[in-house]
């Protein structure tokens, strides 16, 4: 009776039978309000697609400079508008309120009056000049440790170093079977040349070379140079100084770094026995360190930094007062614990606890971020989501169940007032099942969707403005309740790079140095930029072997410019020298190639040129 199709609907049965017209009329009375409630669901949920497609379209007409522009003076625009224009950056999607923002902080950051500049730094010792400046007071102090040392063997009093060394040396001539008398030899062989502070004068120069100009010093040093005790000792020793360096600090105690240096190359050469010969090596001219790439060194017994990327991210859980996150997962077998690498950082922890409910650990397995769950004893893998631009993110959904249960509750008080919607209340889902991601995440659905449907239902019942009711008071207080925990805020996406993520783990100490420290050139003062480059091109491989980290120089030559082109019959290595020699723009160029890349395409046209792509990473050009 409910359908319309029914034969028992038929004009000429109903015209000839009350009890049909009856039937009818009942059927039609009691479908009425579901038929009502049904079409207004309808309605609101185009309603919102038809908004989120809008936000979608929205975005795509945002032009790259202006997201440029707002990137680079996001430190200029007020924080609380700048997390609103960054989530919509992120999730690719933008409000019409969202970019009026962005419309009227454009115009601000466009008409704001320029920052004075800042007064001309005072002028300091350049580099060449402190390197002079602290050898000459180094050499003096080593000349006092060297006469000291000389009126203790005329006192008949062994140094304490050289009693060190002496234990050095028998402990090597015990391990390796050399006759001890030869090993003394050749210590007070090197005790005499190292006594000249003139014989180490041109290694401890170039020594500081590399850390003063922050310059590579696997291009300086050859691997058997760095090597080579002597060489391992200075550079130990000038690395304890960068923290003076950088400051350039003329005030230093001579006198216990003379000892330090001495006492680093004896303890780096086994109390000078392997000392002699030394490498040939001279400080380095003006026109070597111009042209010597930029590279912070590493020291072996530096700690790695905190991971830079997720301190944004705690302050979100924090500020939310998060205590559930959901994200894909998918359950994996037990993998070869030899196989994961423990992720030590206390933001991912967390968000590993909170997305089981339980203690659990954070590893990588090749490359992968996984979870893995004593309670349950499952290992489950982070499904991560690919851009555009082929690099992999990790996106998780951080909740607070507290204000989404006080959402409900509140909707639901309002709701019992009226008797239209006071039978169709369902219970509160209070229960979040610990252990099961999957179980979790659906129960958190479940909750969002009766917040949805009792917010659609609230919206109904007062829909009209409080401006029409200025005489009921409680209308008022009622509708500033809803838009009170309308704007309480109670999930909040989460984006994690998932490339950074697995370069910090399996080189920390690399990661922590070339990108963390954010390492500046020491002249200029500008940034040295380092990215992590994916050797086999494809930026989800996230596997260690296939990880390096490169200047950003390098990472755009190696990702952009290094496809073979063949045109006209004749071969150019790269896109570059293919630009260059024919005279078009190498940037248009590159960016039409890698568009065409991400939609799949194997022929494109751009400035009359027909541009086939090989399956091989080749490019065929013709007219």
């Amino acid at each position: 009776m409910y359908s319309y199709l029914s034969p028992l609907r038929r004009a000429d049965l109903i015209a000839h039978d009350q009890r049909l017209i009856d039937l009818v009329k009942e059927a039609d009375e009691l479908i009425a309000p579901h038929n009502k409630a049904l079409s207004a669901f309808i309605g609101r949920e185009l309603k919102r697609l038809q908004s989120a497609v809008k936000d979608r379209i929205r975005y795509t007409k945002l032009k790259p400079e202006d997201i440029d522009t707002l990137k680079r003076n996001h430190h200029r625009i007020l924080t609380d508008d700048w997390q609103s224009i960054n989530q919509a950056i992120n999730t690719r999607s933008l409000s019409a309120s969202i970019l009026k923002l962005i419309k009227r902080t454009l115009q601000d950051l466009k008409t704001a009056p320029k920052p004075a500049p800042k007064p001309a730094p005072k002028p300091v010792m350049s580099l060449s000049a402190y390197i002079q400046h602290f050898t000459d007071s180094l050499e003096a102090a080593y000349a006092k440790l060297m006469a000291k040392r000389a009126n203790a063997y005329a006192d008949g009093v062994d140094p304490i170093d050289d009693i060190k060394a002496g234990l050095l040396a028998s402990q090597r001539a015990v391990t390796q079977g050399i006759d001890l008398s030869g090993i003394e030899e050749t210590q007070a062989k090197g005790r005499e040349f190292f006594s000249h502070f003139s014989n180490l004068r041109a290694i401890l120069t170039a020594c500081l070379q590399i850390d003063l100009y922050t310059l590579s010093v696997d291009s300086v040093f050859t691997p058997e140079v760095l090597n080579h005790g002597v060489i391992q000792g200075i550079l130990a020793f000038t690395a304890k100084l960068r923290p003076h360096f950088k400051t350039r600090n003329l005030i230093l105690m001579y006198d216990r770094l003379a000892e330090e240096l001495y006492s680093s190359i004896s303890r780096h050469t086994c109390g000078f026995a392997d000392a002699l010969p030394l490498p040939d090596i001279a400080p380095l001219s003006d026109d070597v360190i111009a042209i010597t790439p930029k590279a912070p060194r590493i020291a072996p017994d530096s700690k790695p930094l905190p991971f830079d990327l997720t301190q944004p991210i705690q302050d979100i859980l924090s500020t939310l007062g998060a205590d559930v996150v959901t994200t894909d997962t998918e359950v994996l077998s037990a993998p070869d614990p030899s196989t994961l690498t423990p992720v030590d950082d206390q933001t991912l922890k967390t968000i590993a606890c909170y997305l089981t409910g339980s203690a659990s650990t954070p590893y990588l397995f090749n490359g992968d971020l996984i979870i893995h769950s004593p309670q349950t004893n499952q290992y489950l893998k982070v499904l991560p989501t690919i851009r555009e631009d082929g690099y992999a993110d990790y996106v998780f959904t951080a909740y607070n169940i507290k204000a989404l249960k006080d959402r409900i509750n509140t909707l639901q008080g309002v709701l019992l007032a009226d008797p239209r919607y006071r039978s169709s209340l369902s219970p509160c889902i209070t229960h979040i099942p610990q252990g099961d991601p999957v179980a979790r995440q659906k129960a958190i659905k479940d909750m969002q969707e009766l917040a949805d449907i009792l917010l659609a239902q609230v919206n109904d019942l007062y829909k009209y403005d409080a401006d029409d009711y200025d005489g009921d008071t409680d209308y008022v207080v009622t509708k500033r309740t809803i838009r009170q925990i309308v704007q309480t805020p109670y999930y909040k996406p989460i984006y994690l790079s998932a490339h950074r993520l697995a370069a910090y783990v399996y080189y920390p100490k690399e990661y922590s140095t070339y990108i963390a420290a954010k390492p500046t050139d020491p002249i200029t003062g500008k940034p040295l930029v380092y990215h992590v480059h994916h050797k086999d091109g494809c930026r989800s491989n996230n596997c260690p072997k296939n990880l390096e980290i490169v200047s950003k120089q390098t990472n755009d030559t190696s990702r952009s410019t290094s496809k073979p082109v063949i045109y006209q019959g004749i071969h150019y290595d790269t896109i570059k020298d293919f630009a260059v020699a024919n005279g078009f723009s190498h940037d248009a160029l590159r960016q039409a190639i890698s568009r065409a890349k991400r939609q799949g395409k194997t022929v494109i046209t751009h400035k009359g040129l027909n541009i086939h792509l090989s399956n091989d990473g080749s490019v065929s050009i013709n007219n």
